[in-house]
């Protein structure tokens, strides 16, 4: 089991859904991740304005949580040197109909909900490498 330290990438979840997030941070913590959460777009604005983040982790599914707008918000600020890498997810159903759009708005990956569950640190060791296809399902 790997530990987190000050040295650890700082990955920022944006998910409203409080027993998905559970599953997904403790996969990070797992995975050595310093993580924290926001509920919703107000608060993931607040968390990427306080600290810097490696990875920016979030549900495209709830509107309250800001969607393409928030990515597009993410990639354009680069006070603090290189924005956040985006690792996005989505039902597998709606990608088709959504993959443009949130790819255009700097989505360095998209990839289906039951991916987050299934491989996460593996997702998210490609991303932050830069490493691997842009869409996963």
């Amino acid at each position: 089991m790997s530990v987190a330290t000050s040295q650890s990438p700082h990955v920022l979840l944006v998910e409203n859904d409080l027993f998905f997030a559970s599953r997904i941070l403790s996969a990070l913590d797992k995975a050595g991740y310093m993580s924290e959460r926001a509920a919703n777009r107000e608060e993931a604005e607040r968390k990427l304005g306080e600290r810097s983040h490696s990875l920016v982790i979030i549900n495209l599914a709830s509107p309250a949580l800001g969607g393409t707008e928030l990515i597009r918000q993410i990639k354009s600020h680069r006070a603090a040197g290189e924005p956040p890498k985006v690792l996005a997810y989505l039902s597998h159903i709606k990608i088709p109909d959504n993959r443009e759009e949130v790819m255009a708005a700097g989505t360095d990956k998209l990839c289906a909900n039951s991916a987050i569950s299934m491989r996460l640190p593996d997702l998210v060791r490609d991303v932050l490498a830069g490493r691997g296809p842009s869409e996963e399902g």
